[in-house]
C-alpha cells in the first residue's frame, strides 16, 4: 500500500534556532507538500496552505543562510541533510497562500 503525501508527516530541523523554544524544527502535514525535483540535487518544496501556517512555515525558513545544514523527515523515514538555498515570497490566491523553498542535497549523499 503507497503512501499519500495528504497522509504524511513531514519534519525540518535546521541547525540555528533556539532548541529550547523550538525554533530548530517544523512539522507539516503531506497535504500542505508538494516536492519537485530539479537540476543539480535541487528540491523545490512547494507549500500551498492557509496564511496562518504559511506564516508559521515562512518564519522557520527565514532564518537559515545559503549552504545552512536543513535536515527533512518524509513521514519517519530518516533524515536527510539538505543544504538550504533560498525561498521565494508569500503569495496569496485567494484562502490560499503559497511559499516555495530550495534545497540542495549534501554531495554525500548522493
Amino acid at each position: 500500500m503507497g503512501y499519500f503525501m495528504e497522509e504524511m508527516i513531514i519534519k525540518f530541523r535546521k541547525s540555528s534556532g533556539n532548541v529550547k523554544k523550538g525554533e530548530d524544527k517544523l512539522e507539516v502535514t503531506g497535504n500542505y507538500v508538494s516536492l519537485q525535483d530539479r537540476q543539480e540535487s535541487a528540491l523545490v518544496i512547494n507549500f500551498r496552505a492557509p496564511e496562518e501556517e504559511i506564516i508559521r512555515i515562512s518564519q522557520f525558513f527565514s532564518g537559515p543562510t545559503d549552504l545552512e545544514p536543513i535536515f527533512m523527515d518524509l513521514d519517519d523515514t530518516g533524515e536527510v541533510e539538505y543544504y538550504f538555498r533560498g525561498t521565494t515570497t508569500p503569495q496569496e490566491e485567494g484562502e490560499i497562500y503559497k511559499y516555495s523553498v530550495t534545497l540542495q542535497l549534501r554531495r554525500e549523499n548522493i
